[in-house]
């Protein structure tokens, strides 16, 4: 993964806010990325978790000016 890539920078900040808490990382394609075991589904993780931040591509994401419509 680039970088500068969206997702990378993400995983870096997520990283050095964490505080030493778990990172999950979920992913349907991948079985790990950088040192985390990535889950093929929230549903595989048997852990409880507090929070949730799901990034997607532009290509996938909503159109918001459409949504007004």
């Amino acid at each position: 993964m680039k970088e500068d890539h969206p997702n990378n920078q993400i995983l870096r900040y997520s990283r050095e806010m964490s505080l030493n808490r778990k990172i999950f990382l979920v992913n349907p394609i991948n079985d790990k990325i950088e040192v985390f075991k990535v889950y093929k589904s929230l549903f595989d993780i048997f852990k409880s978790f507090d929070l949730v931040v799901t990034a997607v591509g532009s290509k996938n994401a909503l159109d918001y000016e459409k949504l007004k419509k």
